[in-house]
Parts: structure tokens; C-alpha cells; sequence
């Protein structure tokens, strides 16, 4: 039961019975209505601070800190010590430059008793950010940026840049961590540069990144030279831009814009008349779509030819490993004749006449097998003129191995190298799990003695290869043969006193260890005593040799020596014979 000081009383001496006196039992009590501070604690932020503790004990009594975790003295009390009756001592904390919570005990000592009261600090509440400011190429990329923190926070992206900012990893945080934010930024079809704000906000923390990704003018043409024959005709050309672009217009009188066609079609595209061309030479000119703001253009080359001209719709024709079909449209009025450069393309359907000059004619180009891209010309000439024209045909393997064949050995793992310029992703299989396995990223493991074909292909099944694997275990490497010794023998039996030299040689890139040999009879198939050799390890590329006497029975030829040898923790035998 608690009691105030003036509840305090003492027992005055028994004078009939003796003269001790009763003892007083120690206690401690806070004024009314106040916190027990035995029983909740104190608790301060991470800012220096004092609190003063009121209290009333029966006793003299004594306060002190224990020692703290770290052995800092951030915690005080003063005074240490009082006498009976109504006491105050203050507990003072230093600043919590740390970003970890702290804390201390007070022992208070009254009597024979003790009371402790916990002492709470709160750590220091960091937000910082490595980098606060990208620059950003208008094709897009990625944004990283290291938090460091010990409270939790929130990454808010401007709405207005939600369309282009996206955060593609969201980190946890505990006590004061770095943290990687990453953000995917996507490609810039502005025309201006762009700016996008992301805050990383805990409670009254605010921190900003603001990312800028540059502009730039968009100016694609679906065609950038006309190949014209000679007669009268109209042209459009169809501009894809995100600015409002000007024309420059060839000084020529030959080529003129068709505002007859202006009306009632696309802003973006130029309609041009062309007039016949009756003379016996080539022409040609240039008109320029530019951006005034800047240095951005496109060039269209406009080709006419001369009457009785030997004219190609298009001079290449680029294919992948599949080879494929291609057309090609003769703009000519003259008899000419095809020769094709080499056996891999061959011309697929004569040609016919859509029109007075107009033929056209279809070649396929066949599959290839190698890695070495290949080219060919296929040539339209007029003997009586001496007209030529050529088309260049280009094939290049665009899916392939590295290597298309590979020897491994068992418990081996390994990465092929696929070449995938198609732009497809790839899936990869394995003809038996049980000798070799390949995971999604063509990872191979070699498990078992065997060969297997690899095979990776696009997942819209338009492009495959295969590398075939072959995979030896190490009694591939290790070779054992007899290597002389002293032999004497009577009818096939090697008698006592004879000595037999065998040897192993180690052709891997491993060391093996060496456990044990053992002779067998050749006629009776009975094994003699087997010969430690103490786990001998033979390196890579090394031999070792043993000599083994013959015993008093002797040993019948032909004499069989088995080696026992240890290869990653297993064990293997190998046998050599002396006929």
C-alpha cells in the first residue's frame, strides 16, 4: 500500500518489552495523478531533452544509469542521490545523431530496493537521394536512383507524366538502407524536350527527381527515290512528321507541284507532276523536306530515264537465312536478257507484261546452312544498246550457334553463344534431359555420357538452329597401358620374382585421384591383393607409374591391371592388359 510523507510514521520504542525499533519498510511514491514512470517508461524524440521526475520516499535513495549498449554517456541523471522525503532528479538526454532508436535503464535505490525506469530514444529520420536529376535521350531508357532511408516512404509520379514514367522496381526499406529506384522512361515522339517530376515523400520528408528527355523533329518518308521511266506521270510523296514542315522544290522545269490534288487529301502529302522525258539521257533532281527550326531534312531523289531505257524498280534485296521470293519490276521498252550471279538464286517465273514497258520477274533465293553472309548480282543487259542495269541480292544468317558442335564433360555447365539478329525471342529444348539440359537463357549442364542436339528457335517459328553436344565422363581421359618390366614366364605362366610396370595418364584438364591397382589372372579370372597408392593425385596432363611383383603363385598370361580412381567424388575403374 502506498502512503504520502506525512502518512509516514514511525513506532515509537515498546518500553516494557525492549528498546529496538520497528524497521521501516522502504517506499516510493509519485504525486497524485502523475505517471508511474516504473511502469511506462520515458520516452524522449531524437532532440537533447530533459525531464524532471517528482517523488516521495520514506528513505534516503540513490539513482544511477547502467551502462548503455554502446558505452556512450547520452544519458544523465543528476542528482544521483537525496534524503527521505519529498525528491526531484532530472534525466537529460544528448542528441540522437544516429539513425537507430537507443536506450538506458535507471536504477533507483531506496532502502534495500530497487526500481528501474526505461529511458527511450527515437533514432535520427534520414531521406536522402544519390541523384536528384537525369537527362534523358528522347529514345527512352532508365532512370536509377539510390534511396537512402530508415522510415518508410511513398514515390508519387506527376499525372501528367504517368503516360511516360514508369517505376519498374519498388524497394523495401529497413533501418537506414540504400535503395535502388528505378524508373523506365519511355521514347519521345515530341517535338519539344519534356520535363516529369517524381517525389519520394515520408510524412514532412519530401524529396523531388526530375527527369528531362530531350525532343527532336520526326521526319520519316514512305519513299525517298523514284525510279521514273521517261512517259508522263504523277508521284505522291507521303511525309510523316510531328512539326510543321517546308519544301524546297527543284529548279527544274520538268517537275512541278500538282495543286490540282491539294484538295481533300492529307496535309502530309506532295503531289507531283512529271513531265515526259524525250531525250536519250537520264535526269534526275532533288527535292528537300526540311524543318526550319533546325538542321533535320530529307532529301527525294526523283530518276527519270531516257527513252529506250533499262530501268529496275529497286537495286537491293536484302533475306535472312530462310532465303525467300522477291520481285523485280523492269521499267523498259527493249529486248533484254537476265544473268544471275551465282546458283543460290534462281529466277522463279518469267516475266509478264503488266503494261507497254513494264515487266516483271520473280526470283527465289534459297535457304543457307553457313554463317558467312553471301552476295550475288543478277544483270539486265541489251545486247544491241548496250543497256545494263543490276540488282544486288544480299543473305545473311541472322539465327545461328557460335559453335554448331560442343564436347563437354559430365557435370559441366557452360553458356552457347546464340547469334539472334532477328529480333524474336528465343526458345531453347534439349533431345534428352538425361544427358544434357539447357535452361531458358542457354545454359547447358552436361549429366550423363551421351550426345544430344540443342535446339534453339524464335517463338514465332521462323528461325531455328542446333548445336550438337557430345558429353564424355572422365574414363574419356584417362588412359592405362602396360610399360615393361622383368618378365619371366613358362607355358603363359609369369612366375615368381617377375615384375610388371603399368601406367596412368591423366589427358584431362582435372586432377584424379589416384586410389588403388589390382591384378587379375587371365586364365583363373581371380584377383590378386589390390595395391593402395595412398590417393595419389595425378594432375592434369600428368602420368605415373607403378611397378607390382609377381607373387609365389605367379599370375597367367594375359594379365588384366585394373586402376580405381576417384574424379569428383566418385569413383571409376580402368583396365590395361598385358597379352
Amino acid at each position: 500500500m502506498s502512503c504520502s510523507k506525512d502518512e509516514v510514521t514511525s513506532t515509537p520504542k515498546d518500553e516494557t518489552t525492549s528498546n529496538s525499533k520497528e524497521e521501516l519498510t522502504p517506499e516510493i511514491t509519485f504525486p497524485t495523478g502523475t505517471t508511474n514512470y516504473f511502469i511506462s517508461g520515458i520516452n524522449f524524440d531524437n532532440r537533447p531533452n530533459t525531464k524532471t521526475i517528482s517523488f516521495t520516499s520514506n528513505v534516503p535513495w540513490s539513482a544511477s544509469v547502467d551502462d548503455t549498449r554502446d558505452g556512450s554517456t547520452w544519458c544523465t541523471v543528476n542528482p544521483a542521490k537525496g534524503e527521505a522525503g519529498e525528491s526531484t532528479f532530472k534525466i537529460s538526454v544528448k542528441e540522437n545523431t544516429t539513425y537507430e532508436n537507443r536506450n538506458a535503464v535507471i536504477r533507483l535505490k531506496y532502502g534495500n530496493s530497487t526500481k528501474n525506469i526505461f529511458v527511450n530514444q527515437k533514432q535520427l529520420d534520414a531521406l536522402t537521394l544519390t541523384s536528384n536529376r537525369f537527362e534523358i535521350p528522347v529514345g527512352g531508357g532508365s532512370a536509377t536512383v539510390e534511396v537512402k532511408s530508415n522510415i518508410k516512404y511513398q514515390v508519387k509520379i506527376d499525372e501528367d507524366c504517368k503516360g511516360w514514367i514508369h517505376q519498374i522496381r519498388t524497394p523495401t526499406t529497413r533501418g537506414l538502407s540504400a535503395s535502388s529506384l528505378t524508373f523506365k522512361i519511355d521514347p519521345s515522339s515530341e517535338y519539344d524536350k519534356r520535363e516529369g517530376h517524381i517525389e519520394i515523400v515520408s510524412d514532412n520528408m519530401k524529396e523531388v527527381i526530375t527527369i528531362y528527355q530531350a525532343g527532336e523533329g520526326i521526319l520519316t518518308l514512305t519513299q525517298k527515290e523514284f525510279n521514273l521511266s521517261s512517259s508522263e506521270q504523277d508521284i505522291a510523296i507521303e511525309v510523316s512528321s510531328n512539326f510543321k514542315y517546308s519544301v524546297t522544290f527543284p529548279q527544274v522545269d520538268w517537275i512541278t507541284e500538282n495543286n490540282s490534288k491539294t484538295r481533300a487529301v492529307s496535309t502530309h502529302t506532295i503531289n507531283l507532276h512529271i513531265k515526259n522525258n524525250p531525250s536519250y539521257s537520264n535526269r534526275n533532281a532533288t527535292l528537300r523536306i526540311y524543318d526550319k527550326n533546325s538542321n533535320l531534312y530529307e532529301d527525294v531523289i526523283i530518276n527519270q530515264s531516257q527513252l529506250n531505257a533499262l530501268h529496275l524498280s529497286k537495286k537491293e534485296y536484302s533475306f535472312d537465312e530462310n532465303g525467300g521470293t522477291f520481285k523485280v519490276d523492269v521499267n523498259s521498252n527493249i529486248d533484254y536478257k537476265v544473268n544471275i550471279g551465282d546458283s543460290w538464286v534462281a529466277e522463279e517465273m518469267k516475266p509478264f507484261t503488266r503494261a507497254l514497258v513494264v515487266n516483271t520477274h520473280m526470283f527465289r533465293v534459297e535457304e543457307m546452312t553457313g554463317k558467312t553472309a553471301r552476295e550475288t548480282k543478277i544483270t539486265f543487259w541489251d545486247e544491241n544498246t548496250g543497256m545494263t542495269d543490276e540488282i544486288i541480292v544480299k543473305q545473311k544468317n541472322t539465327f545461328f550457334f557460335k559453335n554448331s558442335d560442343l564436347d563437354l564433360t559430365a557435370g559441366e555447365t557452360t553458356q552457347l553463344t546464340l547469334i539472334n539478329e532477328s529480333g524474336i525471342k528465343a526458345n531453347w529444348k534439349s533431345s534428352d534431359n538425361t544427358i544434357v539440359t539447357v535452361d531458358n537463357y542457354g545454359t547447358i549442364k552436361a549429366i550423363g555420357k551421351g550426345t544430344v542436339t540443342i535446339t534453339a528457335s524464335t517463338t514465332d517459328g521462323k528461325h531455328k538452329c542446333e548445336c550438337h553436344v557430345t558429353v564424355k565422363d572422365i574414363t574419356d581421359f584417362i588412359s592405362v597401358f602396360f610399360s615393361g618390366g622383368v618378365i619371366m614366364s613358362n607355358t603363359g605362366l609369369i612366375i615368381y620374382g617377375s615384375s610388371l610396370n603399368w601406367s596412368l595418364q591423366n589427358n584431362s584438364n582435372s586432377t584424379v585421384i589416384l586410389k588403388s591397382l589390382q591384378l587379375i589372372d587371365g586364365q583363373t579370372g581371380k584377383a590378386g591383393n589390390e595395391l593402395s597408392t595412398n590417393s595419389t593425385e595425378v594432375a592434369a596432363g600428368e602420368t605415373v607409374g607403378y611397378s607390382i611383383r609377381v607373387g609365389l603363385a605367379g599370375i597367367h598370361i594375359p594379365v588384366i591391371c585394373k586402376y580405381k580412381y576417384e574424379y569428383k567424388g566418385k569413383i571409376y575403374t580402368t583396365e590395361a592388359v598385358y597379352k
